[in-house]
């Protein structure tokens, strides 16, 4: 649950098509680049 639930929306969509449209780059790959991105940004989880 969200207090923002049509942004919480778009950013579920947004990550269903970056991970799961066709890519050159294959789902492991995809993750290991959200993994640097978060790590990048700071993210802790």
């Amino acid at each position: 649950m969200s207090i923002h639930p049509e942004t919480m929306k778009s950013s579920m969509e947004m990550y269903q098509r970056l991970m799961f449209s066709p890519s050159p780059l294959n789902r492991s790959e995809r993750e290991m680049l959200a993994v640097v991105v978060s790590s990048k940004n700071g993210c802790v989880y």
